[in-house]
């Protein structure tokens, strides 16, 4: 696991370390988790294959629909139920790498 404290942060870990899923907050220093999301899908090498959950504490329809406009590919609203968490990290990586 990878972590980065903030939006610039991210994006040069991503370009570095190329991670299969990236959990992504929306509200975090500097770049927002909006921007960051949309730039990742941007990514020549990388940006069509990455998973991107959005996390955060906004719980608004038009939240959950920005998130997937931007290039999210699933949005889970704070406080996390790990249970889920652990679900939904499990089925995207297994949309990046399907069973054989």
């Amino acid at each position: 696991m990878i972590v980065a404290h903030d939006g610039d942060e991210a994006l040069a870990l991503f370009d570095s370390a190329r991670p299969p899923l990236v959990l992504l907050d929306v509200l975090m220093p500097g770049r927002s988790g909006w921007e960051v999301c949309r730039l990742m899908r941007q990514h020549p090498a990388h940006g069509r294959t990455v998973r991107i959950i959005m996390l955060t504490a906004l719980s608004e329809w038009n939240d959950k629909q920005s998130a997937i406009q931007t290039g999210a590919d699933d949005y889970i609203t704070k406080p996390i139920d790990l249970a889920d968490l652990e679900l939904r990290v499990r089925r995207n990586l297994a949309l990046v790498n399907p069973p054989a």
